[in-house]
């Protein structure tokens, strides 16, 4: 639990939870939580609105939250260097923060829980990176850095993503990879993707499929509305507007049909020029063809990927364990490679079972990494049991370090070779 006095020092870092004092002293009544999020998923094409939540006990999924903000989720926004997401009047105490990413279908991209203690005004920073997107942690758990934690652990010690920006895997050239309080964090580069695409680190530039925007007011999706103020957020829907036989913007950011549309095949619509008809099953009408998303594509429930592959965060990838020739067909961005022919994730990153790692290598304490006795190692947390045993790599060799308990049958195991009083 953070505490919110500013001269006890709970800051969690740019790159993950940032709590700062902003004004001490103040009456209980005129306190307030401000909170920023800064995420290396894109706005307007990854996810559509950001959805800020406000809990006094700690949230399950379906918990009510006391307050709520919605705000919509731009092409133009910069959530990469942070941007304001809510603003709460709150009192003393203690506090939960759920930030969600919303997809245009009101589907959940991904989210982060922080905890905090107030006891003067303060400013929270919430870090969400694409490696847990589609992550689903257990009660009383939040994603970071592709890890399932305690909302209150702080910095480094949450997660084992990375050390240094070094370690971060190298991605696409329009991305610049940073590692910041062991989370690694993809930037896009400006300029580096042509008009009508967008940067996805795992695999560079994708051609855009999403509809523009056409500014404010804007629909952020099902059920997200927004709100300028109060306790309880609920929702202000947004009207469309359509002219009969007219084409573009609706007034929600959507564009409007026209009705010679209807009953066509896919093809060229004779009043608005644009796509119009329906498709058979897993494609969509493009360019006046049915087609589906390549590897590398942009996709939507609506502009589907094509048969083998999924659309996880906006671009069509192959799943985990599915057949590859090359890292960047795999879903998963940072977490995931193509070993053996396979899509597959590799060690010291997270995992949820052992099928999900490369061929050879087993998912203990939620991290890819080698058993005891293998060899090929570099480093002692790619050992299995580093986190929750005395296990090291010695010698290019995992094995149990000193202090680690054996039998005169498992001496072996030991790196030194030996078993004295039933330790290493």
């Amino acid at each position: 639990m953070l505490d919110g006095m500013s001269g006890r020092g709970q800051a969690f870092g740019v790159a993950a939870l940032v709590a700062t004092g902003l004004l001490v002293g103040c009456p209980a009544a005129e306190l307030g939580l401000n909170v920023d999020l800064k995420t290396d998923l894109a706005p307007g094409t990854e996810f559509t609105a950001v959805r800020t939540e406000l809990f006094r006990e700690s949230p399950g999924s379906a918990s009510t939250a006391d307050s709520r903000r919605d705000v919509p989720a731009l092409r133009t926004d910069d959530f990469a260097g942070g941007q304001r997401a809510a603003e709460f009047p709150v009192g003393t105490g203690d506090y939960w923060v759920r930030v969600r990413l919303l997809a245009g279908d009101a589907h959940v991209v991904a989210e982060r829980v922080a905890s905090v203690h107030v006891a003067a005004s303060l400013g929270l920073t919430v870090l969400i990176t694409r490696s847990c997107a589609a992550i689903t942690c257990p009660a009383a758990e939040t994603c970071v850095g592709g890890a399932c934690v305690d909302p209150a652990c702080v910095g480094v010690a949450c997660t084992r993503e990375c050390a240094f920006s070094a370690e971060c895997a190298t991605m696409a050239t329009c991305a610049s990879a940073e590692c910041i309080d062991g989370v690694c964090f993809y930037a896009p580069r400006p300029g580096g993707c042509a008009a009508g695409e967008w940067c996805n680190p795992a695999v560079g530039c994708v051609r855009d499929t999403s509809v523009p925007d056409a500014g404010p007011p804007r629909d952020a999706g099902p059920d997200v509305g927004f709100d300028a103020g109060g306790r309880d957020a609920g929702t202000t829907p947004c009207v469309p507007s359509c002219p009969a036989g007219s084409c573009g913007d609706d007034g929600c950011g959507h564009a409007c049909a026209s009705p010679d549309c209807s009953g066509r095949a896919c093809g060229p619509d004779p009043v608005c020029g644009t796509d119009c008809g329906s498709c058979g099953g897993g494609t969509y009408c493009a360019g006046g063809a049915c087609v589906c998303g390549a590897i590398g594509e942009g996709c939507s429930g609506s502009a589907p990927c094509c048969g083998g592959l999924t659309c996880p965060i906006a671009t069509c990838c192959r799943p985990l364990n599915a057949s590859c020739t090359d890292g960047t067909e795999c879903c998963g961005g940072t977490g995931t490679v193509c070993s053996d022919g396979e899509c597959c994730i590799p060690l010291r990153q997270f995992c949820a079972m052992g099928t999900d790692c490369c061929p050879g290598r087993n998912c203990v304490d939620n991290v890819c990494c080698m058993a005891v006795n293998d060899t090929g190692c570099g480093l002692d947390d790619q050992c299995c049991g580093y986190y929750s045993a005395n296990v090291g790599c010695r010698s290019g060799r995992c094995c149990w370090t000193a202090g680690h308990g054996c039998t005169a049958s498992s001496a072996g195991n030991c790196c030194d070779g030996t078993c004295s009083g039933g330790i290493c």
